[in-house]
Order: structure tokens, then C-alpha cells, then sequence
């Protein structure tokens, strides 16, 4: 709150997952997170004239486009925070990475291998590194 983070907010109930509420309530959990990268994360071109932001999100899946390997540094910074401040925790076992474009892949980004494909609802993507 006001760039500082507060203490531990006790949590004395749970939703269930089929709950209407607990959709409501990670939206706002994840809000700043989302905020976070699309502030500090370059926007790019599609087509022609569109701006776009480097982040989506659908329920609980984010993706978030990159365009240089600088960016996941502040990916790393942006999510340690997040974090910090909610005491959740980036599942990298649920996470993967693909390089799209004409820079070469580091081995690793944030400790997630790098994939030669992902499907992101429903769509397959596939690297054209390599």
C-alpha cells in the first residue's frame, strides 16, 4: 500500500473452488501482478498501427510476450515482488517458455526450460528458434 507492502492478512475461511466469489477475488489478487509487467514491459507491434500489451491472461493462465532477453529480468523482478507481497508462488512446473523471433533463446528463463512448442487456449505455438 503507498509503494510499501503491509503485514500478513489473516485468513480465517476458505472459498470453494466452484464458488462464484473466488473468480472475483483472483482477479484482484492477480490485478497488480498483470499491472506490474504491462507497466514495465515494452508494448508491440501487430499489424500495422495496434500497440499491444505483452501480457494476457484467461482465469488462471498468464502468458506474457517478450521481445528482447532483458525482459526476463524484469519478468524475474516483477514476479518476486508479487510474491513477497501475497505469498503465493510462480508454479514452475505448471510454467513454460518459447522463443518466437530472431533472437536466440538462453538455455533457461526464470529457472523454466525453454519449449519447442505450447498451446495457449487451445492454440499451438511453436519456436522458430533453432
Amino acid at each position: 500500500m503507498n509503494g510499501t507492502l503491509t503485514g500478513h492478512v489473516p485468513i480465517h475461511s476458505a472459498l470453494r473452488q466452484a464458488c462464484p466469489l473466488s473468480v472475483v477475488l483472483y482477479a484482484l489478487c492477480l490485478h497488480p501482478l498483470l499491472r506490474t509487467l504491462e507497466n514495465r514491459l515494452p508494448k508491440f507491434h501487430i499489424g500495422s498501427t495496434a500497440r499491444s500489451s505483452p501480457v494476457l491472461a484467461y482465469a488462471v493462465d498468464v502468458t506474457v510476450l517478450v521481445t528482447k532477453p532483458d525482459d526476463f529480468e524484469t519478468i524475474h523482478q516483477s514476479v518476486r515482488h508479487y510474491e513477497r507481497a501475497t505469498g503465493t508462488r510462480l508454479n514452475k512446473s505448471k510454467s513454460k517458455v518459447l522463443a518466437i523471433g530472431n533472437w536466440s533463446a538462453p538455455v533457461s528463463a526464470l529457472g523454466i526450460e525453454f519449449q519447442e512448442q505450447i498451446m495457449i487456449l487451445g492454440v499451438q505455438f511453436a519456436s522458430t528458434i533453432g
